[in-house]
């Protein structure tokens, strides 16, 4: 299966990783799979092996490795754990003590698989060292591991080629059905402990964006209040066009004092709209039709209010210092003055690009956008790369720096149709930290003003 970090990185999170059916490595949890039902793989037993990969991460490929293995070799043993009886112990213990090198079972009761999801990960895969280490010591007491195992050869090489005859030789092993020799002598006290570990986990890491408040306060307000004082002196057709960039300077400011809001589900929703604001702006422009626009809209709007007017908002009639007609005059039937599709203006106006870029991924709540927002990667090795629940904020989504990109799209456009430079595009970097530490430091120097 593809690496799901480097598909992560590659902005495919979904696509990619649902063409794979996801499935648990291990057959023994209720309802997902069912221990008699499942193909019994030596893959899932890689636990067995825990006690020799933790000396080979101390010791190395030394020589007490070759002299376990030759043991193995010797006593037709694969050495899982479950296999290491009193005798095999004590002979195991002699044998590493020479070495002055402690032997030590890892799979008791209080067993959590937390603590080796690094090391366990790895022995399933099937190019690693420790992956080949368990296929060896299994083709030991199949009695075919003297066919590719001599005393001369180079032990770390051996196991660290990618591509390995070991594997070769255990895959004919396995077509054979010869695996199963070895799989149904798990005891079931290793099934217990495999499925006391089967909880979902993920790791924990930093949100990604940590905003300087005051910087990008400042600038927002700033942006509001270039035009409120003089509002009454500007046009109704440059009303139109400039409230619909204020309002999503408006999103933006909201989202700014909430890290989750700008490393989150609100940033990917928010996207939507500041896209909408900007391409509609754009086609309104490009096809002089703003007056058009704002006639319909604030006919439209008559309905809005009615709607929401039942009396309990004494606010809401406000809304009519706009509309030149009477409340109750005739209104239009379409609700949208866009009819078609947003994707449709684009193709339009060729920003398709854009389209894709900012909102494919967030529309309508589709699914991509569920687990973008409430999902990451489980890190139990034994799980197969499947997608678990994310407490706290979003790792899945992007979206605050797109979002900037399209209101310095936006300010371009504004800038065109003034045909001079009335507002100043944002530098990104200069309004985020690059660490969550420079954050916490500017934080905690400024609760403590």
């Amino acid at each position: 299966m593809d690496n799901f970090e480097d598909i992560v990185k590659e902005d495919k999170i979904i696509k990619q990783f649902m063409k794979k059916k996801n499935k648990l490595v291990h057959p023994l949890v209720p309802v997902k799979a069912s221990k008699s039902t499942e193909k019994i793989e030596i893959g899932l037993f890689t636990l067995g092996h825990l006690w020799l990969y933790e000396l080979i991460k101390e010791y190395g490929y030394s020589k007490f490795l070759r002299e376990i293995i030759e043991y193995a070799i010797c006593k037709k043993l694969a050495l899982f754990e479950w296999e290491i009886n009193d005798k095999v112990e004590e002979e195991i213990s002699n044998m590493l003590l020479s070495h002055d090198i402690i032997f030590s079972k890892r799979l008791l009761q209080n067993f959590n698989i937390e603590q080796y999801s690094e090391v366990d990960a790895n022995a399933k895969d099937k190019d690693h060292p420790y992956c080949h280490l368990t296929r060896l010591l299994a083709l030991a007491e199949l009695g075919m591991a003297s066919q590719i195992y001599t005393t001369e050869l180079d032990l770390e090489k051996f196991l660290c080629t990618p591509g390995s005859v070991i594997n070769a030789t255990y895959l004919f092993a396995s077509m054979t059905g010869r695996e199963k020799e070895i799989t149904e002598k798990v005891p079931d006290w290793f099934y217990e402990i495999i499925e006391k570990n089967m909880g979902c986990y993920h790791e924990s890491k930093h949100l990604k964006y940590y905003p300087k408040m005051d910087a990008i306060s400042c600038k927002l307000n700033d942006l509001e209040l270039q035009f409120a004082s003089d509002w009454y002196w500007i046009s109704d057709n440059d009303q139109v066009i400039l409230s619909k960039f204020l309002y999503s300077i408006k999103i933006l400011k909201e989202l700014s004092f909430s890290l989750l809001g700008l490393n989150g589900i609100l940033s990917a929703v928010s996207t939507r709209i500041i896209f909408d604001n900007y391409w509609q702006s754009l086609y309104l422009l490009k096809n002089d039709k703003v007056d058009e626009y704002r006639s319909f809209v604030l006919d439209r709007m008559r309905l809005h209010i009615l709607k929401r007017d039942d009396g309990s908002d004494m606010n809401i009639g406000e809304l009519l210092r706009e509309i030149d007609g009477g409340l109750f005059d005739p209104i239009p039937v379409n609700g949208d003055y866009f009819t078609k599709s947003a994707k449709v203006y684009a193709e339009e106006l060729k920003i398709k690009d854009e389209y894709y870029e900012y909102n494919s991924e967030y529309i309508h709540a589709s699914l991509t956008a569920v687990y973008s927002g409430i999902m990451v990667p489980c890190k139990n090795p034994e799980h197969d790369f499947h997608l678990t629940i994310k407490d706290g904020g979003a790792r899945l989504i992007d979206s605050i720096a797109g979002i900037f990109e399209i209101i310095n799209k936006h300010i371009d456009l504004i800038n065109t149709y003034y045909n001079e430079e009335i507002l100043v595009k944002f530098e990104f970097e200069e309004l985020f930290f690059t660490s969550k530490d420079e954050w916490t430091e500017y934080m905690n120097g400024y609760m403590g003003e």
